[in-house]
Formats: C-alpha cells, sequence, structure tokens
C-alpha cells in the first residue's frame, strides 16, 4: 500500500475498514450549503459529503476511542489534512479539485473503492467538524 502520509491517517482507515459496520437507522446531515458555497463546492461534492456523513459517527466514535489512549490523535489526525489541505491550495487547486484531491489523499492515492468510500467518510467528519475547508 502506498504511503499514506500520517499515522493517524493510517491508523483511522484500517481500523474503519476493518470494523462492522453499525446500522444507521437516522441519518441527520448537517446542510452545508453555505460552507460549501464558500469553498466552491458544486451540488456533486454535496452528493459525496451526504454518502461520507453516513459512517461520519463512526469516524467520530474511533476518534473518541483514539483520544481515551492517546489525546493529541485528533489534532495529529486534523493537522495532518490541514497541512494536505494548504499544500493543495497553494498549487492552486480549489473547489471540487480540492475537495476529491483531499479523499485520494484520505484514500492513500489507492483504487480500493473501500479505502476511497473511509476516505470520503473521514473527510466528510472533519468537514461537518470545520476542521478542514473554510467555515
Amino acid at each position: 500500500m502506498p504511503q499514506v502520509g500520517f499515522a493517524e491517517l493510517e491508523i483511522l482507515a484500517r481500523a474503519l475498514m476493518n470494523a462492522p459496520g453499525t446500522p444507521v437507522s437516522v441519518y441527520t446531515v448537517t446542510d452545508p450549503s453555505l460552507k460549501m458555497e464558500r469553498n466552491g463546492l458544486t451540488n456533486q461534492i454535496r452528493h459525496l459529503l451526504t454518502m461520507g456523513m453516513a459512517k461520519a459517527r463512526e469516524v467520530e466514535n474511533f476518534v473518541s476511542q483514539a483520544a481515551s489512549m492517546d489525546e493529541e490523535f485528533p489534532e495529529r489526525l486534523k493537522s495532518g489534512f490541514v497541512a494536505k489541505y494548504t499544500e493543495y491550495r497553494s498549487q492552486g487547486i480549489e473547489g471540487d479539485g480540492l475537495f476529491e484531491a483531499l479523499v485520494q489523499f484520505a484514500a492513500g492515492g489507492t483504487g480500493d473503492i473501500k479505502r476511497t468510500a473511509t476516505g470520503l467518510a473521514i473527510l466528510a467528519y472533519l468537514f461537518e467538524k470545520c476542521e478542514v475547508f473554510e467555515p
């Protein structure tokens, strides 16, 4: 597997890919319209965010569990994404292209559908928490 970029992302992705899915009976998606508009994201990305948000609670639960063992884990996870976001922005990548590049980063650059879905869930979680992208 190619280098993902930082250990926290790798730990989280592996744990989520191997965890049995928790059925979700109620989906509550925060309306990201204003944030999407500020970041130049289109309805194509809205659909991806909606899919990613279906697993965001699992990401949140894992991050909380990891934080109970290592209180700096959530900040390192966020920092890794913020660094990549800043790098991509400095290269002129914006809008949908920026979102898609961050999903690919979270997926470890693989073409694996499970890894991509996991990366999307992690990015949707961080997007909802206003950790990545402009608020």
